[in-house]
Formats: structure tokens, sequence, C-alpha cells
């Protein structure tokens, strides 16, 4: 006996036919299509000249190996190697300096690996994998690149293994931005693949020192911009790193796996600039007084780290040197400021007056503190408490004039902390005040005021 559902799913199909139409079912729109047949496995040795497959004991991974001259002229597949003559430079107390750690005081710059990773991802993570990794070092004049390469998810033990071998050769690390990325990423996959870490030497993150010196008149500290305005490279074919993870995945499915030539040749080149980068930050730590050194915010950022060392005769040569090529007013009162800074640091306080009495005798708002550190200098130091109270006097004069200026302009007062400034000077003044009440000045006092 048939069913009341299925006799009348049988009328209804009769009624539409009688009524001619034609009877469709969803699944007639789900019929399966010829897939488009997989690109065939190009070898990697095809597609990327010197990469060879090589077996380990956890597995193949793809190895290429590239030595350049230290020539300024592309090299091989037009790499480029700039500064060649700089390379000299990098000796291991300057290693040190630069670095901040006096183990490297002992490291030979061939003992130094350049490390760059390409990986699956921006965020990091667990669920991020490096698939590229480039090693960079020098080699009895050359510069030898070595990648390692991954073809599926399952080579990266093999590729990790690989990088457990190579590392122990060297004595330090040098990156860009590595302390923030890829080694953390490289320690958090050694220990998923219960590998010991091999990444706790001493570390140079060169974007560390490119923003001490270019961050005040590059618009990014990128490599790729500290390349084009400081290296003097400029990439022809290159590919957007944010594109990079895509590569690898379509490569992995087999799809267009061509593309994955310009991403060797991308991370070849930064492993190369960073080697190129450090020879020109130690070239400039050697020898701050190079004629290419000729931009004021390089040198101040130069004279920073110079400062930061303890160097601090470098550091004021350098601060002396920006003055020269400063461009407006604001940065020479910048400069001059922290000339005077020093000075004061190492007791040098005539020569830090005299920077002082230069800034106030200008009519901007940022001589403010030129007034304040005179008036401690005449109170504190020079024991001349008449020409202190000048100078509190002159002080509270241009603050009051400030002051008026704002109100007319119907503005802001373009001096921070306007009232503490003013009750800290009222307050000074009125201290000279008494002292010089109770003392008179003495007669070397007075001719200094008169002066």
């Amino acid at each position: 006996m048939n069913s009341p559902d299925k006799s009348n799913k049988r009328s209804a199909d009769a009624l539409i036919r009688q009524l001619g139409g034609k009877l469709y079912r969803a699944s007639d729109y789900f019929t399966q299509e010829k897939q488009r047949p997989r690109q065939a496995a190009v070898p990697i040795d095809k597609l990327i000249p010197d990469a060879a497959t090589v077996s380990t004991p956890h597995g193949v991974v793809v190895q290429r190996r590239l030595t350049l001259p230290l020539l300024a002229a592309p090299a091989q597949r037009g790499y480029v190697f700039p500064d060649a003559d700089h390379v000299e430079a990098v000796d291991p107390e300057t290693l040190s300096a630069l670095g901040r750690n006096p183990e490297l005081a002992s490291c030979d710059l061939e003992r130094v690996v350049f490390l760059d990773v390409e990986t699956t991802g921006l965020a990091g993570g667990t669920g991020t994998y490096p698939f590229l990794v480039g090693l960079g070092y020098f080699r009895s004049g050359q510069f030898v690149v070595e990648q390692y390469f991954m073809e599926d998810f399952d080579q990266e033990l093999a590729l990790m293994n690989r990088l457990s071998e190579r590392m122990p050769e060297f004595q330090a690390l040098v990156t860009y931005n590595g302390k923030a990325f890829d080694v953390p990423l490289l320690r958090t996959r050694f220990i998923y693949n219960r590998l010991r870490s091999v990444w706790e030497l001493p570390h140079i993150d060169l974007l560390h020192l490119a923003r001490r010196l270019w961050r005040k008149r590059l618009p990014s500290c990128s490599l790729d911009s500290i390349e084009q305005n400081i290296l003097g490279i400029e990439r022809v074919h290159d590919i957007d790193g944010s594109l990079v993870p895509q590569v690898f995945f379509d490569y992995v499915r087999g799809l267009r796996r061509e593309r994955i030539i310009p991403v060797f040749d991308h991370n070849a080149q930064d492993v190369i600039s960073m080697a190129a980068l450090l020879a020109r930050l130690a070239y400039y730590y050697r020898k701050p007084s190079s004629p290419e050194l000729n931009h004021a915010f390089d040198l101040i950022g130069l004279s920073y780290l110079f400062e930061r060392n303890g160097r601090i005769n470098q550091a004021v040569e350098c601060m002396e040197r920006a003055l020269l090529f400063a461009r407006d007013e604001h940065l020479s009162h910048l400069i001059t400021a922290h000339i005077a800074k020093i000075y004061k640091r190492q007791n040098r306080w005539e020569d830090a007056a005299e920077l002082w009495h230069t800034q106030i005798s200008g009519s901007h708002i940022y001589n403010l503190n030129a007034f304040v550190e005179l008036a401690k200098y005449y109170e504190h130091r020079a024991r001349n408490h008449a020409r202190a109270q000048e100078i509190v006097v002159q002080a509270l004069k241009y603050l009051e004039m400030q002051r008026e200026l704002d109100d007319l302009l119907d503005r802001q007062s373009r001096i921070g902390n306007f009232d503490a400034i003013l009750d800290d000077l009222q307050y000074r003044l009125n201290r000279l005040k008494r002292r010089l009440d109770k003392s008179p000045p003495t007669r070397k006092q007075a001719s200094n005021s008169d002066g």
C-alpha cells in the first residue's frame, strides 16, 4: 500500500507534466563538475637555481647556497652587497658597542650569523610556520647565504633540525626586528618539534639601531626604506611581504609554483642587506667624522648612541657637527641645548653657561629652559645672586609677554606647565631677593652683574 506522502508526490509530478512544465530537482544543480587538473609538480631545482632537496634523519628539506663577492655591482641573480669597503670596520669592539653586550667583544665577524625568516603569517603564535629561513655569514672575503625551505608542512621538523645543526657554529645573531618576531617564532617551533633551543645567542637587532639614527628623517625605518635611502639599493623585481604567505599556500597546493621564485630572492636580499647595514653602522661608529655623515639627524642619533655607551667626547663631537648641518633655528636650539646638557654633566659649567647665554639672546619660546639653567648656574655655581636675579626677572618678563600674546590671539598657552614654571621662577626670585638683602654683593659680583 502506497503511503499518502508518495501518492501526493506522484500526483504533484503528474500535474506539473500535464501543465507542460519540466520537473527539476535540487540535486540537478549540484552535479559534480570535472575539476581542473592539478599542475604538475615542477622540481624545486628547476625553479630555483642552486637549490636541491637534501635528506635529513627527519625527512627532506630544500637547501640553497649562494656565495657573493663583496662588490657594489650586482652579483648572482642581481643581488647587491654595497658598502664592501666598510666590512673591515665590523670588529669585536664595535660589535660589542652596537649590541651593548660585552660577550660580543670576543666574537669574530665570521662567527656572526644574519637571520631572516619568511612565514605563513605575520601574527606569530603557534599557528604560524616559518617555511623559508635564510642564514648569512662572512667567509674569506665573501658573503655566503644559505636558505632552507620546506615544500609542505610535514617537512617542518626536517627544516628545524637542519637549523639546530647549523646554529652552534655561530656566536652571535643579527636580525631586523628579530627580537620581536623571528626569534620568538623559531623558539616556539623548536619547542613544538621537541628540539633544544639554539637561539640564546648575543643578539643585535638592527631595527633598534636604525630607528635611533634615521627615524627623524625617514618616513619609515623598514628594511626596504633603509635600503633605498641609506644603502642605495633599489630592488627591481620584488614581492610585497604581505603576499608571501599566500604564495606559499598556493605552492603547497600546486598552484602557480613559479611565484615562489621572488620569495627566495626577497629573503636572500634581506639577509645581504642586513650584513651591509651592520657594516655601515660599524663604519659610522668607528669614524663619526666621516664626510658620509652629512645629515643633522644622523649625527644626532649617532651622538645618542655614543652617549649611551659612555663615549661622551664622541657624542659632543657628533652634536657639534650636527649644528653645521641644521637647517632651521629650532633644530639648532635643540642641538645646542643637548650639548649644554652634556657639558653640565661633565661639570664644564662655563662652557654650558656660554651656550645658555647664546640661547636666551633669541626670542623664541623654546629658550625658556636656558633661562632656568642660567639662573641655577649663577645662584649655585658662580654665587652671583645679583646676576641670577637678573636672569629670573628676564624670564618672568618673557613669560608675561607670552601670556599676553596668547590672550591676544585667543589661544591656549604654548608653554607646557605654564603655572608651574611661573611659580618656580617666582619662588626662585623671592629666595634670591632674601639672599641679596642679607648680604650685599661683592665687588666681583657687582662687576659680573655690570657685564
